[in-house]
C-alpha cells in the first residue's frame, strides 16, 4: 500500500496473539486532502479480516490523534482482544487510546 503517497508507514506496532500469531498496526503520515482537512491512513493486519481505514482531522496532529483512537476502538472491540488473546509485550493494554466515552473498552489494571 502507498497510503499518503509515502511508500512506508511512519509508525508500526507489533502485537502478539496467544496462539503464536501476530497483529501489525501500520500508520502513514497525515496528508492534506483539502483546505483545513487532513487524512491519516492506517492498516491493521493479522486479525481475521485485515483492516484499512483512515481518520480525518482539521490538521495533521488531529488526524493522527483520531487515527490512534480509531485503531484503539478497532483493536479493543476485536474478538481477539475480548477473549484476552491479543497482547502487547504480554499485557492486555495494547497502548492505544480510545475516545473518552468509550473508556470502558480499555482493559482493567491488573487484568
Amino acid at each position: 500500500m502507498s497510503a499518503s503517497g509515502i511508500r512506508h508507514p511512519i509508525a508500526e506496532r507489533h502485537l502478539q496473539l496467544t496462539n503464536g500469531g501476530h497483529v501489525d498496526v501500520l500508520i502513514w503520515a497525515p496528508e492534506r486532502i483539502a483546505d483545513g482537512e487532513f487524512r491519516c491512513a492506517y492498516q491493521i493486519q493479522g486479525m481475521t479480516v485485515a483492516r484499512e481505514s483512515h481518520a480525518i482531522g482539521a490538521d495533521g496532529i488531529q488526524a493522527l490523534m483520531l487515527a490512534f483512537e480509531k485503531i484503539g476502538v478497532e483493536l479493543y472491540t476485536s474478538d481477539d482482544a475480548k477473549s484476552g488473546a491479543l497482547r502487547l509485550d504480554g499485557e492486555l493494554d495494547l497502548g492505544f487510546p480510545v475516545p473518552k466515552g468509550l473508556s470502558d473498552l480499555l482493559p482493567k489494571v491488573g487484568s
